[in-house]
């Protein structure tokens, strides 16, 4: 069973996983090199599609943690207005040591960037 974190020490975390990410990538990635043709047809998907289908595998993959609402359960709630598409990307592709699994092996990039499309709608 999860703990719940309390929503500074997550954000931090995203902060540091975010820059740890960024100071990894290759230059000509960080210049915006082209992206893998799967994530960019998840992107070119209708919003409304692309929230849908984020909403059906957060409901499988991320509601047991997050619940169904995404309003916390074992793990945080995801309701927070501000957070940005790369923390909650960077969270779902390689997710928290010891607190969330990272989803980036499991998920293909269409599904990951549906999951993200789906929690930004949630702080709208």
């Amino acid at each position: 069973m999860l703990k719940t974190i309390p929503l500074t020490t997550m954000l931090t975390i995203i902060l540091v996983v975010l820059a740890v990410i960024a100071f990894n990538t290759p230059s000509q990635a960080r210049k915006g090199a082209a992206k893998p043709k799967a994530a960019a047809a998840a992107k070119s998907a209708a919003p409304e599609a692309l929230v849908a289908r984020g909403h059906e595998v957060f409901l499988t993959n991320c509601a047991p943690c997050h619940g169904a609402d995404a309003q916390g359960d074992d793990g945080p709630s995801l309701r927070h207005k501000g957070l940005p598409e790369a923390a909650i990307s960077g969270a779902v592709t390689h997710g928290f040591q010891g607190e969330m699994p990272a989803f980036g092996g499991k998920l293909n990039a269409p599904d990951q960037q549906a999951v993200v499309s789906y929690v930004q709608s949630l702080q709208k």
